[in-house]
């Protein structure tokens, strides 16, 4: 009996040692799921924060975002102004321009015929009905014609030019009427 004592005293240290292993094992295991939980809840944290900076973030892109389409906007209207001021100074240098034109015009031709006048002498009668033309430097047959009022082909034929563009300076032309 007493072996039989011993074998469940043995059994019962045993027993007992297990519990209180048990007990260690679980507080262990308690303690590292609590700190587990203080980690996660740490890494939520952190996560939490760098959600709350990435958001701010985004919001100030979307404010960046806004303001660029204000301005360009603005400077869109801008450069619209600028344009229609450029388009109407550019219709008053192009009306100015076609006005000064048209003087020219009008002078030049004012003074070309002045000076055809001036070049072409009295002219003389010829033993045909027609005139007689002695060429200045400058002149061409169509100016010479025109002055006249014939054709160029009247002259050439009345003349037997075979070059038309080959006049000489003191060279006289029958012009027929």
């Amino acid at each position: 009996m007493q072996k039989l004592a011993l074998v469940l005293l043995g059994v019962v240290v045993v027993c007992s040692g297990c519990e209180t292993l048990s007990a260690q094992q679980r507080r262990q295991g308690e303690m590292r799921r609590y700190n587990e939980m203080a980690n996660l809840r740490a890494s939520v944290q952190r996560i939490e924060q760098r959600l709350d900076g990435i958001e701010a973030g985004r919001e100030d892109l979307y404010a960046q975002i806004s303001d660029l389409r204000e301005t360009q906007a603005r400077d869109a209207a801008q450069h619209d102004t600028d344009l229609q001021a450029i388009e109407i100074k550019l219709t008053a240098q192009t009306s100015a321009q076609e006005s000064m034109r048209k003087g020219l015009v009008s002078e030049l031709s004012r003074k070309m015929a002045t000076i055809i006048k001036t070049q072409a002498p009295a002219p003389a009668r010829h033993s045909e009905s027609g005139y007689e033309h002695v060429v200045k430097p400058g002149q061409t047959l169509s100016e010479i014609a025109k002055a006249y009022g014939v054709s160029i082909s009247v002259v050439t034929r009345a003349n037997k030019l075979k070059n038309p563009d080959d006049l000489r300076v003191g060279q006289t032309l029958f012009i027929p009427e």
